[in-house]
């Protein structure tokens, strides 16, 4: 994708198209973390510190979700195909910034990508959900996996129930492959070559669980974690 030249599909047309037809096959209904979670080595102390009507506005409208599509206005200068540390493939704006009680929450939908991570001055947790081709990849990274399996275990859940293929990229980095059916056509796809796109094809995804995973990566953002002396022994 680094020399496809930029292309501009649609526009507010389009949206009401693919916003109309987010049909996802097996795709769960329900959250998957009802469960109750383990105890991890931290005690969660909600902070004091409050944040504006509107910066709680902005941010539910991200928690919204929005679709995933081929057919929307994309700039592919903004693409490459390497990852940085937490799966992100994208190497330019825009992005959207919001500071909440104790951290900063990043986010960046363009179309055929939806990234939100939140940064402390401990970590960074991230959630993406990506478009190439037919296929739909989402990863999470979050520290906790290695002391918490309760949201490992509800995303592998919710990749299965979707018909995905679940696989544990590192200790803290999880992720889900999802194969796309054209809507637009009862045809079998074939991906073109490399560096080519095929617009005959019409791809729509919207994730069922954007909200569940995505409110739990920028958990961090809006609590300050204590150490429990006692569990340190």
């Amino acid at each position: 994708m680094k020399n496809t030249t930029k292309t501009i599909v649609c526009g507010f047309a389009a949206f009401a198209l693919y916003a109309c037809s987010s049909d996802n096959t097996a795709s769960p209904e329900n959250s998957v973390l009802d469960k109750s979670e383990k105890k991890t080595a931290q005690q969660i102390i909600p902070n004091s510190t409050s944040v504006s009507a509107e910066v709680e506005s902005n941010l539910t409208s991200i928690l919204n979700g929005r679709p995933i599509t081929n057919q929307i206005a994309i700039d592919f200068f903004c693409h490459n195909d390497e990852e940085d540390a937490y799966g992100f493939m994208f190497d330019c704006g825009p992005a959207s910034t919001i500071q909440l009680e104790t951290g900063t929450v990043y986010h960046l939908w363009d179309g055929i990508q939806d990234i939100i991570s939140c940064q402390t001055e401990l970590d960074t947790t991230s959630y993406s959900v990506q478009l190439y081709h037919n296929t739909i990849t989402k990863r999470w990274h979050d520290p906790l996996f290695t002391i918490d399996n309760e949201r490992k275990d509800a995303f592998r859940d919710s990749c299965i129930a979707e018909g995905g293929n679940f696989t544990e990229e590192s200790e803290d980095r999880i992720a889900c492959e999802l194969t796309l059916k054209p809507l637009n056509t009862d045809e079998e796809y074939t991906p073109p070559p490399e560096g080519e796109l095929d617009w005959d094809f019409f791809f729509n995804y919207y994730d069922p669980n954007w909200e569940v995973f995505a409110s739990k990566v920028i958990e961090p953002c809006r609590i300050r974690p204590v150490i429990d002396p006692k569990l340190e022994d």
